[in-house]
């Protein structure tokens, strides 16, 4: 081997660094082609993404729409609950309000002098001179009243007559009054409530 002399390793005999190797290097031109094609890792999460909001969003309108339907069902029934409600609370008022007049009619009906005003009222619709009156009463009721009729009145008791109700008959017609005309008297009176 020969020798060297030392001067010779100290000295620039050409070498370079290459700078693509350094430390700080930019990179490398993109050539055109991969410059233009599109990054298909960005291109698969696009469309995932896509798809994904695309689904929730069918879901959601899916659910939406159940939602909306058992609201109108619910709705409907609320209604018809409220119909039902209102029509069973206007029967059991007018229940009531019939229960209230029946207990306010019945001591009228029995009142012996309340009767005999009936009576004579009923008597004077009829009141021609020339025409016979029959009145007709319930058994039970002749005898509170026998002592007040007026005069010209042929009576008859009648057991098909409730208590309290009286008929009288002329040639020229009939009036009737009792406590079955004021019970059917306030129930049509109620009915237009």
């Amino acid at each position: 081997m020969s020798s060297l002399p030392l001067d010779a390793f100290t000295a620039s005999t050409g070498f370079a660094s290459d700078p693509r190797f350094a430390a700080g290097a930019a990179p490398p031109p993109a050539s055109d082609q991969q410059a233009q094609a599109p990054d298909p890792v960005a291109l698969a999460w696009a469309d995932g993404y896509d798809q994904g909001r695309a689904e929730a969003l069918a879901e959601a309108e899916a659910r939406m729409a159940g939602d909306e339907a058992a609201r109108a069902r619910i709705e409907l029934s609320l209604a018809r609950l409220d119909a039902d409600l209102a029509e069973q609370l206007r029967q059991k008022l007018h229940a009531t309000v019939e229960a209230l007049c029946e207990a306010a009619i019945a001591p009228l009906a029995l009142d012996p002098a309340a009767l005999a005003a009936r009576v004579e009222r009923a008597a004077a619709m009829l009141a021609r001179a020339d025409d016979a009156r029959l009145l007709r009463l319930h058994p039970d009721d002749l005898p509170l009243v026998a002592a007040r009729l007026p005069e010209g009145l042929e009576v008859l008791p009648d057991p098909a007559l409730e208590r309290g109700a009286l008929r009288i008959e002329s040639t020229a017609g009939g009036v009737e009054d009792g406590p079955s005309h004021w019970r059917r008297a306030i129930a049509e009176a109620l009915a237009g409530c």
